[in-house]
């Protein structure tokens, strides 16, 4: 019969390939202990922000740009769109007069119809209901 392990002895071998020695991390030099490191990495940081102010400036003065081109078609539009609506205007005041007119004239003209009748039959309006 072949010999088993025991847990125990198996345990014991799964700890010591885990506790292997690791190799050491080199060490890193630290801006204290390397003080031109610190000023480049300064002077990188300072050259970004730099670079990133600029480019806010150049986009901030491009938008304000487009912005000056809407403003201006929109300013050019407007002036069509104020004399188009005139020119409605002046043709809603045109019809409306027509209108108007057109109205009164069937007013007087239905005003006279009805004299006209109640004068053909003021006799038979007389005679039912009286004088």
């Amino acid at each position: 019969m072949a010999e088993t392990p025991t847990p125990t002895a198996t345990t014991k071998a799964a700890a010591a390939k885990r506790s292997a020695p690791k190799k050491a991390a080199a060490p890193r030099k630290s801006a204290a202990t390397n003080p031109t490191a610190a000023v480049d990495s300064k002077a990188k940081f300072a050259k970004a922000i730099d670079e990133a102010r600029a480019g806010a400036t150049a986009l901030g003065h491009e938008a304000q740009a487009k912005a000056g081109a809407y403003r201006d078609q929109l300013a050019a539009k407007s002036g069509d769109w104020v004399d188009e609506a005139k020119t409605m205007a002046e043709q809603a005041r045109g019809k409306a007069g027509e209108l108007a007119q057109d109205g009164k004239a069937r007013t007087s003209d239905a005003i006279a119809n009805l004299g006209k009748i109640v004068s053909e039959n003021a006799g038979t309006i007389d005679s039912k209901l009286g004088t």
